[in-house]
């Protein structure tokens, strides 16, 4: 069953970039937005996405190895 795992991960791994992608798209848009409601939209926006990638970064972290000694 490693190879379902290793393919979950990558799953995983996809859709954090994705979010740190939208992230930076809602931060150009963010600065070329001309009203004041587009620029709150966009950075809350980016907020988001950028919170949702270390949500689960921490949710889906490989577990560390406890050393016994």
């Amino acid at each position: 069953m490693p190879y379902v795992k290793e393919g979950a991960m990558s799953y995983v791994k996809e859709r954090i970039a994705e979010c740190y992608r939208r992230a930076e798209e809602y931060k150009r848009l963010y600065h070329r937005a001309s009203s004041l409601d587009e620029r709150e939209a966009y950075l809350s926006t980016r907020r988001e996405f950028l919170r949702l990638a270390e949500n689960l970064e921490k949710t889906h972290a490989r577990p560390k190895l406890k050393r016994s000694g």
